[in-house]
């Protein structure tokens, strides 16, 4: 993570903090989560998460969006600006997690982790829906 910010940074490009953020809106239904929802995504205590969302908001990469079923709840919305900033982000990042791969893991043990992880990543998700019906 380390690696990944200096890399942002000397980029002229905000935190990996905002990656994620970007990220996971991007990646949710509609571009937007509750705050909760969110917080869950990304393992991020909540009052944390409300100060990265403040300055995502300020610079205009989210919107807050009141949420009709509970008044104290609001969505993060996901702008146009905050899509654009989160690609502009990804090669910076990348380029760190492709050379910390290559310096670290074989080619051949490559497949062996994307499938591994890819199960990891199916059943979060089962969960994440499992949970989004039971709460309806």
């Amino acid at each position: 993570m380390d690696r990944a910010e200096l890399a942002l940074s000397h980029a002229g490009l905000p935190p990996l903090a905002w990656y994620d953020v970007l990220w996971a809106l991007e990646q949710a239904p509609a571009g937007r989560l509750r705050m909760f929802e969110l917080a869950e995504k990304l393992v991020v205590a909540r009052y944390n998460l409300t100060r990265i969302a403040d300055r995502l908001e300020k610079a205009g990469l989210i919107e807050r969006q009141s949420c009709s079923s509970d008044g104290r709840g609001a969505f993060c919305v996901l702008t146009k600006s905050g899509l654009r900033m989160r690609a502009r982000m990804w090669p910076t990042y990348r380029a760190v997690i492709e050379r910390l791969v290559a310096a670290h893991i074989k080619t051949s043990d490559l497949a062996v982790i994307e499938e591994s992880l890819s199960r990891v990543a199916r059943v979060a998700r089962a969960e994440d829906e499992a949970r989004t019906a039971a709460s309806r």
